[in-house]
């Protein structure tokens, strides 16, 4: 059973290239705070992770951080949030939302 989990910061025990869509290049709004959202919703991580993703984005909004610093802050709150679950439950977990994201 692969799990991820974290390691020295923010790296996963198995490496592979992803393409995510940051902010606004495929779809409208940030991808990563939708997807933290729908983890949210079912109760899949703690709601106190995409608490204080919203506050960094409102932190960024405001200008009181930078781009770069908005993505490192929230990509390494994204991976403490999905530490320990199982690789196989998270790729179903990441299809599932695209599925439904999608049809928006």
């Amino acid at each position: 059973m692969e799990i991820f989990s974290l390691f020295e910061g923010v790296r996963f025990i198995k490496s592979r290239y992803a393409l995510f869509d940051w902010d606004n290049t495929l779809r409208k709004g940030f991808t990563l705070v939708a997807r933290m959202k729908y983890f949210c919703d079912k109760r899949l991580i703690h709601r106190h992770y995409y608490s204080d993703l919203m506050c960094q984005m409102d932190l960024y909004y405001k200008n009181e951080i930078s781009y770069n610093k908005l993505c490192e802050s929230t990509t390494a709150l994204y991976a403490k949030s999905i530490a320990g679950m199982e690789l196989v439950s998270l790729e179903q977990l990441c299809h599932n939302f695209c599925v439904k994201d999608n049809t928006k």
